[in-house]
């Protein structure tokens, strides 16, 4: 692991979210070069002078009921604990059922206008994605920063070769990449970095008959904002049999950036 790599892991190391192996390779690392050490240090001092200087504020009633919910999934049932209803009531219970339906029914209307063009349900199916990564779902599965150890771990794990020759540069450096499920179809999921910022690109066949390719053409030849979802941006394109997804929480003017890059990378 090289210094850039160790630097850009930091939030995903101090929230375990990194695999052992990859936490492993970052601690001997930190123990090898102390610049690095510093840097870490510095920065976990920085996170703790924030969380105790930065207001806090109470969690929306859909949050809490979330991570209930996961939380008792999650847990052994217990004899000594009452049950779920017990403990927040019918009262409760409507709210989250009438959540439930509301939530149901934008999601509907969203399907109904990706049904129109393809492009809504792209940008959708890349935001979950990418969040699946940042929340350590997916942890990536080669980690390299450099494009030569990158798409060759794909051979063998996709049936096409990712199109890809932009090698990251200093604004935006190569991270690694993983093999992500994106509408039924395993494509090739790479990440990028901007800052401390994650970008992910999926590059994937754009197949008559297939989910993506059902609706062509989905994007245009050219790297466009496609949607923006739950703050995040999505910026696509196609490129002969290929479609590519750009998605992060950065400006999306710095994605149209690394878009353009992608596509005159030769």
């Amino acid at each position: 692991m090289d210094c850039r790599n160790a630097q850009l892991l930091f939030s995903d190391a101090e929230h375990g979210r990194l695999d052992a192996d990859v936490m492993a390779e970052r601690q001997r690392h930190l123990a090898a070069c102390t610049p690095c050490s510093r840097v870490t240090e510095r920065e976990r001092e920085l996170t703790q002078v924030l969380d105790r200087r930065l207001p806090s504020y109470p969690a929306p009633l859909a949050l809490k009921l979330q991570l209930e919910t996961r939380w008792l999934m999650a847990s052994e049932p217990s004899r000594s604990r009452p049950p779920w209803r017990a403990i927040f009531g019918p009262v409760t219970i409507a709210a989250t059922l009438a959540l439930a339906l509301a939530v149901g029914f934008r999601l509907g209307q969203r399907t109904t206008r990706a049904d129109s063009g393809g492009k809504t349900s792209m940008a959708m199916e890349a935001v979950n994605d990418h969040l699946r990564l940042l929340d350590g779902e997916t942890p990536l599965q080669v980690l390299a920063s450099d494009l030569h150890q990158v798409k060759p771990w794909f051979a063998g794990k996709l049936d096409f070769a990712p199109p890809l020759s932009f090698k990251g540069d200093s604004d935006y450096p190569l991270v690694g990449g993983e093999v992500s499920r994106f509408l039924e179809q395993r494509v090739a999921h790479f990440v990028f970095a901007r800052r401390l910022h994650k970008i992910s690109l999926f590059v994937l066949p754009v197949r008559g008959g297939s989910s993506a390719g059902e609706r062509e053409p989905v994007l245009g030849n050219r790297p466009a904002l496609a949607d923006i979802s739950r703050g995040f941006a999505v910026v696509g394109w196609q490129s002969g049999e290929f479609a590519y997804l750009l998605v992060s929480d950065v400006n999306p003017a710095d994605l149209l950036d690394l878009g353009q890059r992608i596509q005159s990378a030769r």
